[in-house]
């Protein structure tokens, strides 16, 4: 679109839909309308063409809501519409039909101040086919430069969001209309706003379109018009009525895709085609080869795809090619494969089957989810993926689901597919597959899914939930956190990943398409959701790597055969309570023998946590407890890498058992310990950050000793030296209810049954020192 002067503003489109334009005077009269005299006008329904059904010449039509004068083109003056308070430029059934539909044009408001500013874009109306005196209503509407109108109280939806600065200012108002759900969807300036509340035809006859206007009150039950004392209810019709200039009114006989419009309300109108686009295969199956398409071009975003059947070949997504389309078809007996670390992405509709291949290099378990709806698993599916066969029981089959209730004692939490079993993959859902070679892919073939994917989550047993990415591209990790973050515990906004060795916390990145992942049900949380937005080309990648510029300590062990880490994140702003998003808990919803995690330094309620975020001021006075899960008799070697540390601070770890204190920021330093007995919780093992150049027991007198609540009636202490140590519980009226007196040894349990619900103080009394605690029962 192009400014013309100082009033007109012109379009030069060359095609739209393959369709060129008709030339000014091309369009047939503008007719009057019955039961007016001047002043109401509609477009010729006749002498359509393909998609496009009419379309206004490029001039400038403006109403005066003050004068009612009409102000034509100076270049062409029967392309005048006069609109006056009685009368309104509107489309007719007669011109939309009874299917689908698409309306575009420009606007433009002059003037100032807000009653003369943007008031109207649309309104429909019609009547219900039940009861044809009912006429049903439905206006969108922007008001003055304050942002488009919440119309909850005034019209019942809301488009919402977002404001154009000053005034006047040209528009690209578009609205279109699907037949198969009903839905009117409007676009503005060529950005995407869903009506709040979903406006839906329903059973509309006699339906018609006003363009620019914005009458309130009830329509004559008749004809359906809005009578001039209805345009204002506080009588003000001036207030209520236009003040508005069209041009370049467009009427399509289909619902454009999202592209589409957004193509025509911000491309260069002159570089603007949008077509439909066939697969030929003349050349090989390469996507990206412009040969193999009927235009010669490869289609892009905007492009209406077709892939038919009977081709010479049929067309490849490559590992490296990252493709977005408006639609696609895909004919019976066509195919389109997409290979593994490929990314395709369809804004509108998408049917036939696509096939998409995850490529699988070892023979270990991974996890996975369909790609794409509608893939079935059954025998023929586990020979051709090459799926294990169980080793213990010849059933099972190397695809297994995961449950969060009580666990199998021979099985676990998985529960494995059988010989001669068959069902459906779920969108969104994921499982566990295992490769009987370790070569090839696992392939899914179904449609494309283009809309949101809302998997069923529950807290259950152990709140996890094996769930996945079920795009044909890759998945914006941190987008699915933040927008699922009430579905997710406070503690665990993240997900969770397998690497083939341990279960990774990961709040970035991206997820690659099939790949599926774990997370921690909130108590609220019943379903999660994947939407088209998350989508992302990330082509041949995984995830992201994080920073390595942040001021952190991984901590690691190993047994000799397993390796774990956990990790301390010192960053701005952070806490040592918790830091939803920052302190990201462990995953344990499957059993290990071996574990290592941190508690929070304060306010600690017994959550393990891999990864704890901290403050970056106090570095060098922080004592934070650690956790080991290992059992008895194994050697246990401790290592640390930091990171980024302040000159000057160093990383020490205490083992509070046996009253020693390790550096272990100093190239190759280790701590090795065999353990007497199985160990499973915090208490014993901390990391300290000091400036000092050596620690000892009286530098830390009671420093990193926690009291919790382990349960409803449970008090746990851990981080207790060796010696005498005593608990009393008083309530809020300072009587003491227990007194408890042991001999301390890392941990110990108090049992709080039978104590009324309330606030609790807890002393604890060592012989370094005195601790008080607040505890709630409830």
């Amino acid at each position: 679109m192009s400014f013309d002067g100082a009033n007109a503003l012109t379009t030069d489109f060359t095609s739209i839909n393959g369709i060129e334009l008709r030339e000014p005077g091309d369009i047939g009269p503008l007719e009057s309308t019955a039961g007016t005299t001047t002043s109401t006008y509609i477009i010729d329904p006749s002498n359509t063409s393909g998609d496009l059904l009419k379309r206004t010449a490029s001039g400038l039509y403006t109403h005066d809501q003050f004068a009612n004068e009409v102000v034509t083109d100076s270049d062409d003056s029967d392309k005048a519409l006069q609109l006056d308070h009685t009368g309104h430029v509107f489309l007719t059934e007669e011109v939309l039909g009874d299917g689908d539909f698409t309306i575009s044009y420009d606007y433009k408001s002059f003037g100032s101040g807000v009653n003369r500013g943007f008031q109207g874009m649309v309104t429909l109306i019609g009547q219900d086919s039940q009861d044809s005196n009912t006429w049903k209503v439905a206006r969108l509407s922007h008001w003055g430069t304050g942002g488009y109108i919440k119309g909850i109280d005034d019209f019942g939806f809301d488009i919402g969001g977002f404001a154009h600065v000053g005034t006047p200012k040209y528009v690209r108002f578009t609205l279109t209309y699907s037949s198969d759900t009903q839905t009117f969807t409007a676009y503005v300036d060529g950005l995407y706003k869903k009506f709040a509340s979903e406006i839906t035809a329903g059973e509309w006859t006699n339906r018609k379109i006003y363009l620019g206007f914005r009458g309130v009150g009830t329509q004559d039950a008749t004809t359906g018009e809005f009578p001039e004392a209805n345009f204002d209810p506080n009588s003000t019709p001036r207030n209520r009525d236009l003040q508005k200039r069209f041009d370049d009114i467009t009427v399509f006989n289909r619902a454009l895709t999202a592209a589409e419009v957004t193509a025509i309300d911000a491309t260069p109108s002159s570089a603007l085609t949008i077509a439909n686009v066939s697969w030929d295969g003349s050349e090989s199956s390469e996507w990206t080869n412009g040969d193999n398409w009927s235009t010669g071009n490869v289609p892009t975003s905007i492009s209406v795809v077709t892939i038919p059947t009977g081709m010479p070949s049929q067309p490849v997504i490559n590992a490296t090619t990252g493709v977005e389309l408006s639609s696609l078809t895909v004919d019976s007996g066509a195919t389109l494969t997409v290979e593994s670390g490929g990314s395709l992405i369809v804004n509108d509709t998408s049917s036939g089957d696509v096939t998409y291949n995850v490529a699988v290099t070892d023979t270990n378990w991974h996890l996975a989810t369909s790609p794409v709806s509608g893939e079935g698993y059954d025998d023929t599916w586990v020979s051709t993926n090459s799926i294990a066969t169980g080793s213990v029981s010849s059933a099972n089959r190397g695809i297994a689901t995961y449950q969060n209730g009580t666990a199998d004692v021979t099985t676990g939490n998985w529960v494995y597919l059988q010989g001669g079993a068959s069902g459906t993959f779920g969108d969104g859902v994921g499982y566990s597959l295992l490769s009987s070679t370790g070569s090839g892919n696992f392939s899914f073939t179904g449609t494309v899914n283009t809309s949101t994917i809302s998997p069923a989550i529950s807290q259950n047993t152990n709140n996890w939930n094996l769930i996945g990415n079920s795009y044909t591209s890759y998945l914006d990790v941190a987008a699915f956190i933040t927008a699922n973050s009430t579905n997710f515990g406070s503690a665990f906004q993240s997900i969770y990943v397998w690497n083939g060795s341990a279960y990774v916390a990961t709040t970035t990145g991206y997820v690659y398409p099939g790949q599926a992942f774990f997370v921690s049900a909130s108590a609220t949380g019943t379903t999660a959701s994947f939407t088209t937005a998350m989508q992302s080309h990330q082509t041949g990648t995984t995830f992201l790597k994080s920073s390595n510029t942040i001021t952190s300590i991984k901590l690691n062990i190993t047994d000799g055969t397993s390796n774990k880490t956990t990790s301390i994140n010192y960053l701005e702003g952070k806490t040592e309570g918790l830091d939803p998003g920052f302190d990201i808990g462990m995953f344990n919803g499957v059993a290990s023998d071996l574990r290592v995690y941190t508690h929070l330094v304060n306010n600690n309620e017994g959550i393990a946590f891999t990864k704890q975020a901290l403050s970056d001021t106090n570095i060098e006075t922080t004592v934070i407890p650690v956790g080991l899960k290992a059992l008895a008799g194994q050697e246990i070697t401790f290592s640390a890498d930091a990171l980024n540390l302040p000159s000057g601070v160093n990383v020490f770890l205490e083992d509070r058992q046996k009253n020693t204190y390790t550096r272990l920021d100093e190239a190759n330093s280790i701590y090795k310990v065999t353990l007497s007995d199985k160990l499973d919780g915090t208490g014993r093992f901390f990391i300290h950050t000091s400036t000092d150049s050596a620690l000892s027991v009286d530098n830390t007198i009671l420093e990193g000793v926690s009291v919790y609540k382990s349960n409803s009636s449970t008090l746990r202490i851990v981080g207790l030296s060796q010696g005498q140590a005593t608990v009393k519980l008083f309530n809020i009226l300072g009587k003491q209810i227990i007194k408890n007196s042991f001999e301390a040894s890392g941990s110990e349990d108090v049992s709080l049954s039978n104590l009324a619900k309330g606030i609790y103080i807890v002393q604890l009394e060592t012989e370094n020192g005195k601790l008080n605690k607040k505890i709630i029962l409830e």
